[in-house]
């Protein structure tokens, strides 16, 4: 049995055992070099000169053996299948025979081969334990991967651009369908999430103006089962609690089994709720928040969230902490489709692209007069057509119709009435802060976007404005009481014109 030969690269010392069954064991500073025998790398004697090299006989040499040339301290690898030409330093014929020795320490063989999913094994201190890797047990071709030249970022892994050339760079992980029931969802270092998916989800619940503590702006719903950081909107047939609108983004806070706080951001303040006695049933509406990773120690990533589902529920993206999304404090993904991009610039993020759905509108008609206790907002019983989830509609014999805005952005307001008395005024307002007196006075001046204004007995009254809403805005047909006509001449449209 052919002895192995090991060599210490720390010492210089040359060394001789005889191999035993199993894999041999090889000392901390050794490495031992030679042909593939089964899992291990088994080396041939090593010889005196490169004339006693080229003087191995073909029965003692053996493909991909592996000699040390102990006077020039330099090793050959035998490849019994080569013809390379050449009988000098970097390639060695044999003295009989097929084949050729080639050098190992340059170019002309600067590899070890190891054959039959042998191990290349790297041994922790001490040596009881290794690491290592091993070929597959088939290729379909040759794989060669070349390096980066430097170290990568913290968190960065090793990525391929197809062509086998490796570099260090933030990796795209599957994409996360991420569900409303979770309530919130964290997007953290280094976890190589490029895209998220999140479904706002169709959560909803009623309460009324009993189940709310004004000494504690608490809320009571039993086994509500939201968790804090959930972002939830609210709609009502009647008159929220004092300090709440219909439309806004708010986060609950401080919750218990049966009981929440709502905030205006994620950890904020509770919003303070001063009265709930305006009557009527409140829907709350729950969906997901995605929380991006800290921006300053993710610099220059890129991530996608998309809301993936048509439902009620909104998905709402939120920095980390204090830091910001195109200085807001959080942005809003209400549509099946909605999209932003958003990159760290070391400090915060930065929407770099979107694709908002512009989809939202109402068209309502058929008046019956004004509502008995909003006596000045026109009542609207019939809904012509609706699309979208960036605007809310209730229209009602006490309340008269209104329209919440979801999200901010652009949107056309469209009113026409008809009558047959004169001195009539007619109004689209803005969170108008009396519903009991007619548009354009001193109490609503600057809540009034749109007026028209007649002294003629009959009139078909036309008034139309585009303008910037936000998020909360509430929007009526105001007037002076005067117009009661029935007829399919009295509409209003709200549609959306654009999404920030």
């Amino acid at each position: 049995m052919t002895s192995i030969r090991q060599f210490d690269f720390v010492t210089g010392v040359e060394t001789s055992t005889e191999p035993t069954a199993g894999t041999p064991t090889v000392d901390d500073d050794f490495m031992t070099l030679g042909y593939a025998n089964e899992n291990y790398v088994q080396g041939g004697e090593a010889v005196a000169t490169i004339t006693a090299l080229k003087a191995v006989a073909a029965a003692d040499r053996k493909d991909n053996d592996v000699r040390f040339v102990d006077d020039i301290k330099v090793f050959y690898q035998f490849d019994s299948s080569s013809s390379d030409t050449g009988d000098d330093d970097l390639v060695l014929t044999p003295d009989a025979g097929t084949g050729r020795w080639l050098k190992i320490t340059n170019a002309a063989r600067s590899f070890f081969r190891y054959d039959n999913q042998a191990e290349s094994r790297y041994h922790e201190s001490g040596g009881a334990n290794y690491t290592g890797f091993k070929a597959p047990s088939s290729l379909s071709g040759n794989v060669i991967y070349e390096l980066p030249t430097a170290d990568g970022s913290n968190g960065q892994a090793l990525l391929t651009d197809s062509n086998k050339v490796l570099s260090w760079g933030n990796p795209t992980a599957a994409d996360p369908l991420v569900s409303a029931k979770s309530a919130s969802y964290t997007i953290t270092d280094g976890d190589g999430i490029g895209t998220v998916k999140a479904t706002g989800g169709s959560g909803t619940f009623d309460f009324v103006d009993g189940d709310v503590n004004t000494g504690t702006d608490t809320i009571t719903e039993n086994s509500h089962g939201m968790a804090d950081g959930t972002p939830v909107y609210l709609s009502t047939n009647g008159v929220l609690p004092t300090g709440l609108s219909a439309g806004k983004t708010y986060f609950v806070r401080d919750t218990a089994t049966n009981t929440f706080k709502l905030a205006e951001t994620v950890g904020g303040s509770a919003v303070d709720i001063t009265a709930a006695a305006g009557g009527g049933t409140h829907s709350l509406y729950y969906g997901i928040t995605i929380t991006l990773p800290t921006a300053a120690d993710n610099t220059n990533r890129v991530i996608v969230i998309t809301k993936a589902d048509d439902t009620t529920g909104r998905v709402i993206v939120d920095g980390e902490g204090s830091e910001t999304i195109d200085s807001n404090s959080f942005v809003l993904l209400s549509e099946q489709g909605d999209s932003r991009t958003v990159q760290s610039d070391g400090t915060n993020w930065l929407v770099t692209s979107k694709s908002l759905k512009v989809n939202s509108h109402y068209i309502v008609s058929e008046p019956s007069g004004h509502g008995s206790t909003d006596t000045h907002i026109r009542e609207f019983t019939n809904t012509e057509d609706s699309s979208g989830r960036d605007i809310l509609y209730h229209t009602g014999s006490v309340t008269g119709s209104r329209f919440w805005i979801g999200a901010d952005g652009m949107y056309t307001l469209t009113y026409q009435d008809t009558g047959p008395g004169a001195n009539t005024r007619l109004g689209i307002t803005k969170n108008s802060p009396n519903l009991t007196t007619q548009p354009g006075n001193d109490v609503l001046e600057g809540y009034t976007l749109a007026i028209f204004d007649t002294t003629a007995s009959g009139y078909h009254a036309v008034l139309s404005v585009t303008v910037p809403l936000v998020a909360g805005d509430v929007i009526r047909a105001q007037t002076d009481s005067g117009p009661t006509n029935t007829t399919w001449r009295g509409r209003f449209t709200i549609t959306q014109v654009s999404k920030d």
